[in-house]
C-alpha cells in the first residue's frame, strides 16, 4: 500500500470541511468587529450629543453624520428625553457563509454632571 496515497486522498476529502471552518471563522469575526464598530461610533455621538449645548435638529443631524461617516449603517435613530439621550443603529453586514445578518445596537447617554454611556 501507497501511505503517500492515502495521506493525500484524506487531505483532499478534508480540505473542502477546513476551508468551510475557515470562512465561518472569518464571518463570525467580521460579525463582531462591525457590531463594535458600529457601537463604537454611535457612543461617539452619544458623547457629541450629550456635550452639545442643545440637541435640535441640526445637531441630531451631524451626529448621525458622524455615524455613517464610520459605518455603512442603514438607519440611525436619535431620541432625546431632558438629559438623556438614545441612538439605535441598524446595519447589514454580508456574510460568506450565513444569510446577511441584521446588527442592531441601542446605547443610551446620561448627563448627571458627567457623562454615562449605558450599552442596551
Amino acid at each position: 500500500m501507497n501511505k503517500k496515497g492515502q495521506v493525500l486522498v484524506i487531505f483532499l476529502l478534508l480540505l473542502p470541511l477546513l476551508f468551510l471552518a475557515l470562512t465561518f471563522v472569518y464571518d463570525m469575526g467580521n460579525l463582531y468587529y462591525q457590531k463594535a464598530k458600529l457601537k463604537s461610533s454611535l457612543k461617539d455621538s452619544a458623547i457629541y450629543l450629550l456635550n452639545s449645548k442643545t440637541i435640535d435638529d441640526e445637531t441630531k443631524t451631524k451626529a448621525i453624520n458622524l455615524v455613517k461617516k464610520n459605518v455603512a449603517t442603514d438607519s440611525v435613530q436619535i431620541t432625546n428625553i431632558n438629559n438623556q439621550v438614545q441612538l439605535e443603529g441598524k446595519m447589514t453586514v454580508k456574510t460568506n457563509l450565513l444569510k446577511n445578518q441584521i446588527i442592531k445596537v441601542k446605547i443610551t447617554g446620561i448627563k448627571d454632571g458627567k457623562i454615562k454611556i449605558r450599552e442596551e
